[in-house]
């Protein structure tokens, strides 16, 4: 029927186009090309409108389809929807010559650029949005955060909805104050950002606010010749204060408004509460401690209180969950799913070289605690999770460094300062510690875990690829080990301040991970087994309980979770979260499900139960478009124990959800009858 249908087609043959489009959507109402289908009827019956919204709903589902994208640039142009057409175009370009492919011809589409840049001379809304989209394109392919060979610091960047954010020096005092020029990259510069609210040379503070902390850069250009001043009229006009330091933030308390004037125009970040009078139902206190790779099979092996026992010591009063499993096998996947509460196959946010906004139509985890009134900030070195990718998004202050730079001890030592500058007011923060990541890539690590390690325990003793591809390695596990203990040494200061600080009923305090390290993974287990999937999930504060928790529970399940002990209300619609009956649900899941989803390999899906563990694997791997084929694939379901369970109505009940979850995704090939069990 495919065949025929896309014979029809091709004749522009409207009636039989018709007939056969309906016959086949009935059959296989999942198949992606169907889009492409439809769009081809209604531009064959001038009906262009509707073929530019079908267009868009392609790219939503997929944004790294070729064909959907360049559809879209053709009925963006039609419907003199001009940006669209151009941003479409722009991926287009990307997609091809990021994977040597060429189904559209590359002078063709230098031809169609430069009509619509040409366009766009003349007609100064578009030439705005033109700029935009070449910026935001530009730095989605070359993220600015990952950029090693340029100043990050003393930048301004428009983020989402073209919002002004400048980049300031966190640390670097000698550079600030006596080597302006020094490369500010993200390896040798601590970075933090802060909204602009304006860049002038008076600005007011309203009483209204009451005690806030302004953000300041007074010379943020570092070409600046003379050193800026910033006085308060409204206390005096004789007072003043002389700032020499270059491309660095400076925090001005203020209660009872201000009106403030520099010799030069300079940068004010949008103020932040010093203070909350109330809490408004409010905690004071909603931490986010993540640790990168944490393969939690290590502590049920060996015991919490054994392998961290000052971890042990403060979450033993909470809930510790046994069940709980990422939805991806790395980083950048993975955490998007915890901040939308979606998949990785529906968030798509897959494609390493090409970070753009994938959450702009969702409310996500910062948002819902920012939008509760929460002060907000974001601390750590995570180069899959940067403010360009949309993190930026419901933070106040966002602290960077790269994950080679930004180490356990100061993200610890950094997340203690800034929770103690902000103590008076609620908070949500959430942490990066990356160290144990580190270990895959062979890194030397301290000299407390260097003192615990002969040299036959450094020995290379497997296969390595990549950080996510290694054999088994007996000699990393030994490392991994002792660098969980040093990471537990200096969680264990967090804790302290912690306990010392706040009331258990003011906190909700997580830890958790966003996938398992390789290298601990046994070489007989499937590759995405519970020993890389199955990580930690701890959670101490108010509405908790403690006790030891079995329930099925997914990353995806996760920011619901923190909004429900925060009594946030949270929408669940277009998520595929689900509240633990743990925390107050009404269902457990059946399944944690998981995915691999990589350009070049086989595409994979596990789904965890208890006792019961499917998986699923292709012969064919993941397109550059990010297409499935399921012909030839291999299914598998075991029990803990990795014994094979023979039972065909489960294999298949399995099969259909992990189908169902890619169907967007999935290759129909054009020669099948009936596609629908694909």
């Amino acid at each position: 029927m495919k065949q025929v249908l896309e014979q029809a087609i091709v004749r522009q043959d409207i009636p039989e186009i018709e007939t056969y489009l309906r016959q086949y959507e009935a059959e296989n109402p999942t198949d992606f090309d169907i889009y492409s289908y439809k769009i081809s009827l209604s531009l064959l019956k001038e009906e262009h409108e509707t073929a530019y919204l079908t267009a868009r709903e392609a790219v939503a589902l997929n944004p790294f389809d070729i064909e959907a994208n360049y559809n879209l640039m053709v009925c963006a142009k039609l419907t003199e929807h001009y940006a669209a057409a151009y941003q479409a175009l722009l991926m287009v370009q990307f997609l091809q010559a990021n994977y040597s492919i060429s189904l559209i011809d590359s002078d063709i589409l230098k031809q169609q650029a430069l009509e619509l840049q040409t366009l766009a001379l003349d007609i100064p809304h578009l030439k705005d949005a033109v700029s935009s989209i070449d910026y935001n394109h530009h730095f989605a392919s070359q993220d600015p955060f990952k950029q090693y060979h340029g100043s990050l610091c003393g930048k301004l960047l428009q983020l989402r909805h073209n919002e002004l954010y400048y980049t300031g020096l966190a640390d670097n005092q000698y550079d600030a104050y006596f080597d302006p020029s020094f490369i500010k990259d993200p390896v040798h510069a601590k970075c933090e950002l802060f909204h602009v609210d304006k860049i002038t040379d008076s600005y007011e503070v309203p009483k209204s606010l009451g005690n806030v902390l302004l953000p300041v850069c007074l010379n943020y250009d570092a070409r600046q010749e003379e050193d800026n001043y910033i006085l308060d009229l409204s206390r005096s006009s004789k007072i003043f204060y002389m700032e020499p330091a270059r491309e660095k933030y400076s925090y001005l308390p203020i209660e009872d408004g201000a009106v403030l004037r520099t010799g030069y125009p300079a940068v004010f970040g949008t103020p932040i509460p010093l203070e909350h009078k109330t809490l408004n139902d409010r905690k004071r206190l909603v931490l986010s401690i993540f640790i990168d790779s944490f393969n939690y099979y290590l502590v049920k092996e060996m015991g919490l209180e054994n392998l961290m026992p000052e971890t042990y010591r403060y979450f033993q009063e909470g809930v510790i969950c046994n069940q709980y499993y990422s939805g991806s096998e790395w980083t950048l996947p993975s955490i998007a799913t915890y901040w939308t509460g979606k998949h990785s196959g529906h968030h798509m946010n897959l494609m390493e070289n090409y970070r753009f906004d994938f959450m702009k139509d969702s409310k996500v985890l910062a948002e819902y605690f920012h939008d509760a009134g929460y002060v907000t900030a974001k601390i750590g070195g995570n180069d899959a999770v940067t403010p360009w990718q949309g993190y930026m998004r419901g933070i106040d202050r966002f602290i960077y460094q790269s994950t080679q730079a930004f180490r356990k001890k100061e993200v610890i030592t950094d997340t203690i300062q800034h929770l103690e500058t902000f103590k008076n007011t609620c908070q949500y923060v959430w942490i990066d510690l990356v160290d144990l990541h580190h270990i895959a890539g062979s890194f030397m690590r301290s000299i407390q875990v260097q003192s615990t390690l002969p040299l036959a325990k450094r020995a290379v003793d497997n296969d390595i690829q990549t950080s996510v591809k290694q054999t088994y390695s007996p000699n990393r596990k030994d490392i991994y080990i002792q660098e969980l203990r040093e990471l537990d040494f200096y969680l264990g200061i967090l804790y302290d301040y912690l306990s010392k600080t706040y009331r258990d009923e003011e906190i909700i305090i997580s830890l958790f991970s966003d996938h398992g390290t390789s290298f601990m993974v046994e070489d007989n287990k499937p590759f995405l087994s519970e020993q890389r999937l199955n990580v930690p999930l701890m959670i101490r504060g108010a509405n908790i309980t403690p006790h030891t928790c079995n329930e099925l529970i997914e990353s995806a399940d996760y920011t619901a979770i923190l909004c429900k002990l925060a009594g946030i209300p949270y929408d669940f619609n277009g998520t595929d979260s689900n509240l633990p009956v743990t925390f107050g649900g009404t269902s457990e899941r059946d399944f944690a499900f998981s995915q691999s989803i990589f350009v070049g390999d086989p595409y994979r899906a596990a789904l965890h139960g208890k006792n019961i563990h499917y998986y699923m694997e292709t012969e064919k791997s993941v397109s550059p478009c990010l297409r499935i084929d399921l012909s030839n694939k291999t299914s598998l379901l075991t029990d803990d124990e990795g014994n094979i369970i023979h039972n065909e109505s489960l294999l298949e009940k399995c099969e259909s959800i992990v189908k169902n979850e890619i169907r967007h995704l999935v290759i129909h090939p054009v020669n099948e009858k009936r596609s629908n069990s694909q």
